[in-house]
């Protein structure tokens, strides 16, 4: 999700594209993957064609490409793909063939680059950055926007107002029912409309079940929703009672 990019419509859901993201601003980074992927192959062909020894192309396609997929994949959105310590398939992947790279030039099999080892060491450096900061953190930041998270967050959006509108939650009517979903991580969310100046207000509930939701917590679900339903217009954050928010 971003505040740029492309949208999807009901005709791309129905080809197979995750239906609670259609009408949802995400970001193309396909698109910046395959132009990227293009300067490499280009870059990589040019090798080819000068005087460089056997291989360079190829260690040079392995090295540049493992990294940029590696840095890539923070921008996608594939929550159901499996990952380790917090870091994707894929990266673990482009690790080790850096990695495999630098061994066979270690004994000859490949032909010796002092930069790659400066793509090893890059790639350690942020492994280990992001992974620090993850957990100064506490995780908060990572796991409250994790792709599966997300998902959640989506499905119980959807499912409060079929049920709101099911149980006759209407403008100028007075509440029949309150129902509230709750994510994995414990974030609950419930949904309302009133009116307010002749024109609709959608607020939303934001608290978690052991009452310890904090005001960065709020902003990053409040974010989060914001994109999820196409925001448009200006949305406030206003404390509730301890532990809750409410977003308008």
């Amino acid at each position: 999700m971003a505040r740029f990019g492309v949208q999807y419509g009901d005709e791309h859901a129905k080809a197979g594209f995750s239906a609670h993201l259609a009408g949802v601003t995400l970001f193309p980074i396909q698109a910046v993957e395959s132009m990227f992927v293009f300067c490499v192959v280009v870059w990589g062909t040019g090798l080819m064609l000068n005087t460089y020894p056997a291989g360079s192309a190829f260690t040079f396609y392995v090295l540049i490409y493992g990294a940029g997929r590696f840095y890539l994949e923070f921008g996608r959105g594939d929550g159901e793909r499996p990952s380790l310590c917090g870091f994707s398939e894929a990266q673990w992947t482009s690790l080790l063939l850096v990695i495999a790279v630098i061994c066979a030039e270690g004994v000859d099999i490949l032909p010796i680059s002092r930069w790659h080892w400066m793509a090893l060491l890059l790639l350690g450096v942020s492994i280990i950055f992001i992974a620090t900061w993850r957990r100064l953190d506490h995780w908060e930041t990572y796991e409250l926007l994790h792709p599966q998270h997300v998902w959640e967050f989506v499905a119980i959006l959807n499912h409060l107002d079929v049920s709101r509108q099911s149980s006759g939650l209407h403008l100028n009517h007075s509440v029949r029912a309150i129902h509230v979903g709750q994510t994995s991580l414990g974030c609950r969310l419930s949904v309302g409309e009133t009116m307010e100046t002749s024109r609709p207000i959608k607020h939303c509930t934001l608290s978690k079940a052991d009452g310890s939701l904090s005001i960065k917590t709020a902003r990053l679900q409040a974010r989060l929703i914001a994109r999820l339903v196409a925001h448009r217009g200006v949305y406030t954050i206003v404390k509730g009672s301890p532990g809750a928010s409410r977003m308008r």
